[in-house]
């Protein structure tokens, strides 16, 4: 036999999952349920990662015991309310969202802080000025009868991790030793001893995880007379209400754990307050009012603070000169801001200026009327115009000149730019220059100047200057038999960048002699 049956399998009904223990088949079902009340037919398949969802009704009460692990306790996005019995306090550990908060910060949130009975404060106080009268309570020492009583109290408290001696006094609490759990009491609500294993350790409930939704209402939360901790997700704050075992916590104690306080702002203080021993001595800042000759100086400052401003008379303790004129003693010496837009009154000389906006001068604007002296200027010298780097349309230039201080004026370049080439052709067939008209490198361009052609053949001819051996035709000369033609290209005739000139003669001819001549250029 196999797993699953087919219903009605003669006339080829639905498949329904089965398993097939070697005798007979066992129906497989799902636990489903519906998301929504009212709306049965929309059901949710209970998976084993997403159970049954439990919803507490009205007046009921879960009780949910486990063998062993912790309960995971969230805040569902909004408060925590954690109660405990009283005379047992619930231990809470606070997290800021990323680790356990060990020390609380206490701020005034920039107004007063108020702290309410005692405060011990070992460190160092800084109060502000106040009157000091004898109003209030002053610490009594206490001796005698009440000493006494107090001591034996004091006997009673043992510190912690301190030594164990035999025959310390103090209190005691007993429990009955049950080796299993059971109740010391049979009515419910009555008074029981705690029991504890033969050992004396407390015994305790621990349970499994269960996560419980209810529709409305709090759950309690206990710790199972241990600690109960709370977590929140990163940016999600909880809310925890605090107690000391008998009541809620509404304001939390002030201490300095050893060290030392500080409190910003104001702190009103109704109680006692009890400061450490402490020297007391002059240092530190006094309030002082001011006046007489010492408040009309703190007012003179006070005027050019404000912008009223105020007269120097001397400065280093001579006559300050102010205006045009010639430097010396006592005389302002200012630096010009190399973005300043003033003018140099009176300066005939300036020994160095690294960038000169206008002159008065020379300096005339384009298309202005001449007036003053001519500027020496100078060119760039430049061994071959090919080699430089082309500057943007509107962008200022620099003149070039030949290394022999001759400024270049086109027609149509330096000598280091001029190109030629002579050859002969036979068989009439497009061909390319391979010298001095070859292609003459990315971005650079070949200009023909002057074309002479002969024809020692008794056949007429035509030749085609081309933009490369395959180009297009960028010129046709008729080249008589036994005679030839001369050619000037004014302006010259260009080729496509990084292109050889190439000729193509209309048929063979005995020798055809080709001479021309050129110039390159990046433009």
């Amino acid at each position: 036999m196999a797993d699953n049956t087919v219903l009605s399998s003669g006339s080829g009904g639905n498949t329904i999952r089965t398993l097939d223990d070697g005798a007979i088949h066992w129906p497989v079902g799902a636990v489903a349920y519906a998301s929504t009340v009212g709306t049965p037919d929309v059901l949710v398949i209970v998976t084993p990662t997403a159970g049954l969802p439990v919803q507490q009704q009205s007046g009921a009460t879960f009780t949910v015991t486990g063998l062993a692990g912790t309960f995971p306790v969230t805040d569902s996005g909004g408060s925590l309310t954690v109660d405990a019995p009283v005379g047992t306090p619930v231990f809470i550990r606070l997290s800021d969202g990323t680790a356990a908060i060990t020390a609380l910060p206490v701020t005034d949130n920039g107004g007063s802080l108020t702290v309410d009975g005692t405060v011990s404060i070992s460190g160092t106080v800084t109060v502000g000025s106040h009157a000091v009268t004898n109003a209030g309570t002053f610490a009594v020492q206490v001796d005698g009868a009440a000493l006494t009583a107090l001591q034996l109290i004091d006997n009673l408290v043992l510190l912690e991790d301190a030594a164990h001696v035999t025959g310390d006094p103090g209190m005691q609490a007993l429990s009955v030793r049950k080796d299993a759990a059971a109740a010391t009491s049979g009515t419910d609500g009555d008074y029981q001893s705690l029991i504890t294993d033969a050992t004396g350790r407390l015994w305790c409930n621990v349970s499994n995880t269960v996560t419980v939704t209810g529709l409305a209402g709090t759950f309690p939360v206990t710790d199972s007379g241990g600690s109960l901790t709370v977590d929140a997700p990163v940016g999600t704050p909880v809310f925890v209400r605090l107690s000391d075992g008998s009541a809620a916590i509404t304001a939390l104690p002030v201490t300095d754990n050893g060290g030392s306080l500080t409190v910003d702002g104001t702190v009103s203080i109704s109680g006692t307050v009890t400061v450490g021993s402490h020297a007391v001595t002059n240092a530190g800042t006094f309030a002082v009012q001011v006046d007489g000759a010492a408040l009309t100086a703190l007012q003179l400052i006070d005027d050019a603070v404000s912008g009223t401003g105020f007269n120097i008379s001397q400065i280093n303790g001579t006559a300050v000169t102010m205006g045009n004129g010639a430097s010396g003693t006592g005389v302002q010496r200012v630096t010009i801001a190399n973005d300043s837009t003033g003018i140099l009154a009176g300066v005939t000389t300036v020994t160095t200026v690294t960038t000169v906006g206008t002159l008065t001068g020379s300096g005339v604007a384009h298309d202005g009327a001449d007036a003053g002296n001519p500027h020496k200027i100078g060119a760039k010298a430049e061994s071959a115009l090919s080699g430089i780097t082309l500057v943007a349309d509107g962008d200022r230039t620099d003149l070039y000149a030949g290394v022999d201080g001759v400024l270049i004026v086109r027609p149509h370049c330096n000598l280091e730019d001029v190109v030629q080439e002579m050859t002969t052709n036979t068989d009439g067939a497009s061909t390319a220059f391979v010298s001095g008209l070859a292609a003459p490198g990315a971005g650079i361009r070949l200009y023909v100047k002057n074309v002479t052609l002969c024809n020692s053949s008794a056949t007429f001819c035509t030749l085609d200057l081309r933009d490369g051996a395959a180009g297009s035709v960028l010129w046709t000369f008729p080249v008589p038999a036994t005679g030839g033609v001369t050619h000037t290209f004014d302006p010259p005739l260009k080729l496509t960048a990084n292109t050889a000139l190439a000729f193509d003669a209309s048929a063979a001819t005995t020798t055809l002699t080709i001479s021309v001549n050129g110039f390159k250029s990046k433009v």
